[in-house]
């Protein structure tokens, strides 16, 4: 089986992504109420159906540019390995979090998720080094995941979902439909190419 028949599989149904949507479209609903740029975002391991990282942008809260809520995903699910590897608990990356999650993402606050990252380990086993061991297993695990995104990530995103391993990637909204700058589809990924299923259409 080659690898685009591969992802063709790897997808959900239009019921799923709907669901998927609106959980994405709550967080960053929350961003807005305490003064975030409102956008949110799903990393959610497609075998499972579940979600192994959600954010909404931090940009504001954080001064900082980077802080994306594609890449607050990615920082979550590492904070989530090192905890399955370490057993020690992970760092709280998202200020306010006890107030982001909705009842949906319960999950990413007790064990299941160790649940979806044992097989990994199982499989591509550990070779000791705490380091390695988390990058390998989230490479692993994001080639298994999908992006669901209120707003078409920027080109840093874009590279950073290429990068993780990730191809699938469900948009509410394009850029340019906001006019927004710095469109990902006049700079493609570097890594490989990511499906965008854009745009998937939001709730007023």
């Amino acid at each position: 089986m080659n690898s685009s028949e591969t992802t063709q599989e790897m997808t959900f149904d239009d019921a799923e992504v709907h669901h998927f949507m609106e959980l994405a479209l709550q967080i960053a609903e929350r961003g807005l109420e305490i003064g975030e740029v409102p956008v949110g975002c799903l990393l959610v391991h497609i075998p499972s159906k579940q979600v192994v990282g959600y954010s909404y942008n931090l940009t504001s809260l954080t001064r900082n540019a980077t802080r994306h809520c594609e890449i607050e995903c990615f920082a979550q699910l590492h904070s989530h390995i090192f905890e399955a590897l370490t057993s020690e608990p992970p760092v709280d990356l998202t200020p306010h979090g006890a107030f982001l999650l909705p009842s949906e993402l319960a999950p990413l606050k007790n064990h299941t998720i160790h649940s979806i990252i044992t097989p990994y380990v199982e499989k591509y086993g550990l070779c000791g080094q705490i380091s390695v061991d988390m990058q390998r297993l989230a490479y692993y695990l994001s080639h298994d995941c999908c992006i669901v995104v209120t707003v078409e990530p920027c080109v840093m995103c874009s590279q950073t979902i290429s990068l993780a391993g990730v191809k699938l990637v469900y948009a509410g909204k394009s850029r340019s439909s906001l006019n927004m700058t710095n469109n990902p589809t006049e700079h493609k990924p570097k890594h490989h190419s990511i499906s965008f299923f854009s745009y998937i259409r939001l709730r007023e």
